[in-house]
């Protein structure tokens, strides 16, 4: 199935199950054997199947899934990741889904470098809104801060704060531009 995931158009018919989801079950009985496939398969060069499996990683059915998913695979993927952090830390970290408890492992062990901060920040202050842009980001700003609260790794309380500064940095912008429009000058 991992050999096909994303190439196979009889593993992309529409059925009872996706694929993903049925990888996702299986990987949830048996996350050692299921990474150390896909970890077979996300090595560079990248191809189409890598690509795919890094955004099912991330994904998943959706972030609930998809925290689920991390959490299953994490001790897996930071014994990969450690191997060879300078080669695999922060490529791996902008594929990792923005659920913050599901990651912390690997946030612990390799969020003091600045490819991981950057690439999960960013993850992590996404997502849709239908509110304002600030309000957005004021929710994730507290979202954030609540969770360094409880935190006491350094790497994790390192990234946590990269995290609120990336966040305030874009509440800044929105504010901002908002500003410019209700001036007209936008």
């Amino acid at each position: 199935m991992i050999d096909a995931f994303g190439s196979s158009p009889l593993l992309r018919a529409p059925g009872p199950e996706p694929p993903s989801t049925v990888l996702a079950e299986i990987a949830a009985d048996r996350p050692r054997e299921v990474w150390r496939m896909i970890a077979a398969s996300i090595d560079p060069p990248l191809d189409a199947r890598a690509l795919h499996l890094l955004a099912w990683i991330r994904a998943g059915g959706g972030p609930e899934e998809a925290g689920r998913l991390a959490a299953a695979l994490m001790p897996w993927i930071v014994a990969w990741v450690g191997e060879d952090p300078d080669g695999r830390a922060g490529r791996l970290a902008r594929h990792l889904p923005p659920v913050f408890p599901a990651v912390r492992d690997f946030v612990a062990r390799f969020g003091g470098r600045e490819d991981v901060r950057g690439g999960l920040a960013a993850g992590l202050a996404s997502g849709a809104y239908r509110e304002s842009a600030v309000s957005h980001y004021a929710d994730k700003k507290r979202l954030v801060q609540g969770l360094s609260e409880g935190e006491s790794d350094p790497n994790a309380l390192s990234f946590l704060a990269h995290c609120a500064g990336h966040i305030e940095e874009r509440m800044e912008r929105e504010a901002a531009a908002g500003e410019r429009v209700a001036a007209g000058l936008a």
